[in-house]
């Protein structure tokens, strides 16, 4: 009986310690990584480009490569390419391909 009453009680003072640890600001977050230099996205250089409809995949890679940025995925069920830029002279180029319809962040996405 007394051993359950002092695991009851450890566990709340435990429990109240943790809760005001949190109110004040006492509890830390780990560090973020640094963020890499170049034009804004969701690491800095990774994007998803949207492509008009029926742009073929050989005609979406040309259009990266000739901007100056690298192709990661060429997505065959919807017309878009993830891609990676060196700089944002590789974006000015692909804003001003007739194909292009929308540049996007590539960024994580997470279940909650």
């Amino acid at each position: 009986m007394r051993l359950r009453h002092r695991l009851r009680i450890a566990l709340a003072l435990g429990l109240f310690v943790w809760v005001a640890s949190l109110a004040t600001g006492q509890v830390r977050q780990a560090p973020r990584p640094p963020r890499q230099p170049g034009p804004p996205g969701g690491d800095g250089t990774r994007f998803i480009v949207r492509f008009a409809a029926g742009t073929s995949p050989s005609n979406r890679a040309a259009s990266i490569q000739r901007a100056g940025a690298a192709l990661r995925y060429n997505y065959q069920t919807i017309d878009a390419a993830a891609i990676t830029v060196p700089n944002a002279n590789a974006l000015t180029g692909l804003r001003q391909d007739r194909s292009v319809l929308e540049i996007v962040p590539d960024r994580r996405i997470y279940a909650l």
